[in-house]
């Protein structure tokens, strides 16, 4: 059985969507980025992205789909998406694998051809291992106030100490 801890490992940590390698994004086999909204490319509760963000977005969009994958409102993803007509999907049920692979099988592409990039570990990257996806978590931009999410985000932290520890036994 796989170690459990494994399920919340990403494939890649980066500190910022703008830090991801470019041999990943440029990788001709990726054909698909499903990529988290809130606290991975636009702060939490704001409408608009930082410029960098956004520039980001239209350049890695040239050459990939991108499609926006939340569990917030419709709502709350169709303001950011309609920036540049990206396809989205709102109420996913993250770290539910399923929004993932339909996702997949719907662009009629194999798992190893898309990535996900998300801010949460028990959301975007235990969802996407559960689908078999490659993963890159990244830090959030802004750290939540929602007492849910500073939960979340303490548990978070003992898993990333454990798996730094487990890295360099």
């Amino acid at each position: 059985m796989k170690n459990l801890i494994s399920f919340f490992k990403p494939s890649l940590f980066v500190d910022s969507v703008l830090d991801i390698d470019k041999s990943v994004i440029n990788n001709p086999k990726i054909k698909l980025i499903l990529l988290d909204i809130d606290n991975t490319i636009i702060q939490y509760k704001r409408t608009k992205m930082q410029d960098c963000f956004m520039q980001w977005l239209i350049s890695v969009s040239a050459s990939k789909k991108i499609i926006l994958v939340t569990n917030n409102s419709k709502k709350r993803v169709k303001s950011i998406a309609e920036l540049k007509s990206f396809n989205y999907i709102c109420r996913a049920y993250k770290p539910l694998p399923f929004c993932y692979l339909r996702t997949v099988k719907n662009s009629k592409i194999k798992k190893d051809e898309a990535i996900i990039i998300g801010d949460q570990i028990f959301d975007d990257i235990l969802g996407g291992n559960l689908a078999g996806i490659y993963t890159v978590l990244v830090k959030p931009i802004e750290m939540e106030k929602a007492y849910r999410i500073r939960i979340k985000r303490y548990f978070e932290s003992k898993i990333l100490c454990k798996m730094e520890k487990k890295g360099n036994d």
